[in-house]
């Protein structure tokens, strides 16, 4: 259910029945309604959005559309927060001049190598668990996938031993030069 959150529209007068979930409302179109084997009222139904607590309009998703057109369509503007990215594009800056970037795509690939990255900005920046990796990367990164603690997690039980060497052995770097391995 894809939700268009910067479009609003009137809430439909009929036919129409909510459900709540947690903190959401949600909004389904009735199809049909009859009774069941065991003679319970019963419908079928579709969901076509979430009710907006605000205004108590309905954020409409694709199957809206499907029964009710595009009628009276209201675009609320939506504003991205200010970031603040000076540290972390200093140190983004700092790692990919030492080749650090490189050389961790080189064995994890270019995702999960850009995911290891973020990790290790943010571990720059805070100095902590990854425990408020998502705040972090919304607030303070530009143009980066939103990583999670849980993602985090996943990223390095996944990295292999051989994952591991591999970076360690990496010689493409230009700080490397004269220093022999051991």
């Amino acid at each position: 259910m894809a939700l268009h959150v910067k479009v609003k529209v009137p809430m439909p007068t009929g036919g129409v029945t909510t459900r709540v979930s947690g903190p959401y409302q949600y909004v389904y179109k009735v199809l049909k309604c009859y009774r069941n084997s065991q003679g319970q009222p019963t419908n079928e139904r579709v969901p076509i959005g979430k009710r907006d607590r605000e205004n108590g309009m309905l954020i409409p998703n694709n199957r809206y559309y499907a029964y009710y057109g595009d009628g009276d369509v209201e675009v609320t503007p939506t504003y991205e927060p200010v970031r603040s990215i000076g540290g972390t594009f200093f140190i983004r800056c700092i790692l990919k001049d030492l080749g650090i970037a490189a050389m961790l795509e080189k064995p994890l690939g270019k995702r999960r190598g850009q995911a290891a990255l973020t990790a290790c900005v943010y571990m720059a920046c805070r100095g902590k668990v990854m425990e408020h990796l998502l705040d972090f990367c919304r607030g303070y990164t530009l143009n980066e996938t939103p990583f999670t603690s849980q993602g985090a997690s996943s990223l390095f039980a996944s990295i292999t031993h051989d994952e591991r060497m591999a970076f360690f052995r990496e010689r493409d770097c230009p700080y490397w030069v004269g220093v022999q391995p051991g």
